[in-house]
């Protein structure tokens, strides 16, 4: 389960705290709450990952998707951070 609470939104930013497992079915809901608004808003949105305590390879494969210049994922759990930076480096080859 996946639950994404809104935390701030104002005209430059959104935060979303997230809070439990990134996978399967839910990795769809999180595509929607930031494409919803980065898309036409260009907010920069920033990601709580305090509450994560998983993400499989569907949910790494949605926030590649997601990472556009204006995502921030801050709060990590050592183990999450070790996941979300294999991420970034393979986007950098």
């Amino acid at each position: 389960m996946l639950r994404i609470s809104k935390i701030v939104q104002d005209e430059e930013n959104l935060t979303l705290k997230l809070d439990g497992k990134i996978e399967g079915m839910y990795t769809e809901e999180l595509e929607q709450a930031c494409k919803g608004t980065s898309a036409e808003d260009k907010k920069t949105i920033t990601l709580d990952f305090s509450g994560v305590t998983f993400i499989d390879e569907k949910g790494l494969a949605a926030l590649s998707k997601l990472q556009d210049g204006r995502l921030n994922i801050v709060r990590c759990s050592p183990f999450i951070r070790t996941l979300l930076s294999d991420l970034m480096n393979e986007g950098q080859e």
